[in-house]
């Protein structure tokens, strides 16, 4: 899957291809971000990479050079670069919707009690732009920066608004799909709709989970996460609304997620709590529901965004 920076890049009209030496460059940034406290040498970059370990030594002294990495003399390690916090804050200030949903995920932590996390679309990724509140239980896969597959089971609530176009390209992610499983899918993006939120259920085994979704951010720049993304499905309960049946009755909820709207009806960012201590029936699910999409309305009114479906 393509990353925010290990992406593989369409060819352009003119028949300019993408730079290898560049997109090897932001495959080391990419591999670097993911592990943010840690530094490794040329060999391990370039193994966990796959590349060539004189081509990877070359793009890390140009990447140092520019101080986007930069070295240990003592370990010979290389891990991110003074330079990229001027490029991540340019960035975020470019953003206007993050801008404007950090003081809400900020608030929402706060009297909620649980954690609050705001999200992006980039491409066939979402990125974590703010959070807040006590960290998830998945072993701190959730952090500002982090990147995850925007493909089924996952961010109904970034989809649901979208055209055919986009939702088939979402369910292809999956790979092969039976009808019955479309058919699901289709149905919670129905029901999401509908409800203007998404409820993802509990999460079995959360130790499994982490480890499985650490093991597929690992593997993304190498090109090889289809077989973690299939073990992470594996783990997952079923991303979907409430049943309508069964809606009184006390759930074991993971995650409450809600869309914030551009003002050309696109989904700008999704919202979301996370880390409830209990079970929560409908009534109880329903303090935490209301002031998430109080929230959402807020943020998309001062964006002039309306839902486009």
């Amino acid at each position: 899957m393509a990353g925010i920076f290990d992406g593989v890049m369409p060819e352009r009209e003119s028949g300019i291809r993408p730079s290898p030496s560049a997109r090897r460059a932001t495959q080391i940034l990419a591999f670097l971000a993911r592990r943010p406290h840690h530094a490794f040498t040329v060999s391990e970059i370039a193994r966990a990479l796959a590349l060539n370990r004189a081509t990877c030594h070359s793009v890390l002294m140009a990447l140092e050079e520019s101080r986007y990495v930069r070295r240990d003399d003592r370990t010979k390690g290389y891990s991110l670069g003074s330079a990229l916090i001027a490029v991540g804050e340019a960035a975020r200030s470019s953003m206007k919707v993050v801008d404007e949903a950090r003081p809400e995920v900020e608030r929402l932590a706060a009297t909620m009690g649980v954690e609050c996390v705001a999200a992006v679309a980039a491409g066939d990724e979402m990125v974590i732009v703010a959070n807040a509140g006590p960290p998830d239980r998945f072993g701190g896969v959730i952090r500002v920066g982090y990147t995850y597959p925007l493909c089924p089971p996952f961010a109904t609530a970034f989809v649901a608004w979208a055209d055919d176009a986009t939702i088939d390209a979402w369910l292809s992610r999956a790979g092969p799909l039976a009808d019955d499983q479309r058919k699901h899918y289709l149905a919670a993006l129905d029901a999401v709709r509908r409800r203007g939120y998404s409820v993802t259920l509990e999460i079995k085994d959360p130790i499994r989970f982490g480890e499985a979704f650490a093991a597929l951010r690992s593997e993304r720049a190498t090109g090889s996460s289809l077989e973690e993304h299939h073990r992470v499905n594996q783990l997952l309960q079923q991303e979907y609304m409430l049943p309508e049946a069964d809606a009184l009755g006390p759930h074991r909820i993971e995650q409450v997620t809600v869309p914030v709207f551009d003002n050309d009806g696109s989904v700008a960012l999704v919202i979301g709590l996370t880390g409830f201590a209990h079970d929560l029936a409908l009534d109880e699910a329903n303090t935490y529901i209301a002031p998430l999409l109080a929230a959402s309305h807020r943020i998309s009114a001062r964006l002039g965004g309306t839902p486009g479906i």
